[in-house]
C-alpha cells in the first residue's frame, strides 16, 4: 500500500512525503499558504512537483490513491514565473496542472518532509 495512515498524516512510501489527513478549503492561494504554515510542525503548501506525485493515471474521479481527495483543483506553492499573480495547481479530475489567478478558491492538502524522488 502506497499511503500508510499514521497519527497525523498519510506517509507516502514512494516519495517520503507526509500528507495531511484532511482537505481544506476552498480558499485563495495566499490563504492556503498561511493556513498550511499555521498548522505548525513543518506543514506547508506543496510545490507543483510534490503535488503532481499524487496523480495516478490509472485512477479516475479522482486521479489519485491518496485517501479523501476530491475530483477538484488543489493549490501548489509554485508561483507562475511569467505572471506572479498566478500559481500552479493540479486538477485531480483529469490529473492536469494549470496556472490560474491566486485569487481563485481551490482546495488545499498540506505536506511536510522532503521529496526523495518523483513517482
Amino acid at each position: 500500500m502506497r499511503f500508510e495512515k499514521r497519527d497525523d498524516c498519510y506517509y507516502d512510501t514512494k516519495t517520503g512525503l507526509e500528507w495531511s489527513l484532511k482537505n481544506c478549503g476552498p480558499m485563495t492561494w495566499q490563504d492556503a499558504v498561511v493556513f498550511c504554515e499555521q498548522l505548525g510542525n513543518g506543514w506547508r503548501l506543496p510545490t507543483i512537483e510534490e503535488l503532481l506525485t499524487l496523480v495516478a493515471y490509472t485512477k479516475v474521479d479522482p486521479m489519485t490513491e491518496l485517501p479523501d481527495m476530491m475530483s477538484s483543483r488543489y493549490w501548489s506553492a509554485t508561483t507562475d514565473v511569467y505572471d506572479t499573480r498566478y500559481a500552479w495547481h493540479v486538477y485531480f479530475n483529469y490529473g492536469y496542472d494549470y496556472s490560474y489567478r491566486k485569487s481563485f478558491n481551490y482546495y488545499v492538502r498540506a505536506v511536510r518532509g522532503e521529496l526523495k524522488y518523483a513517482v
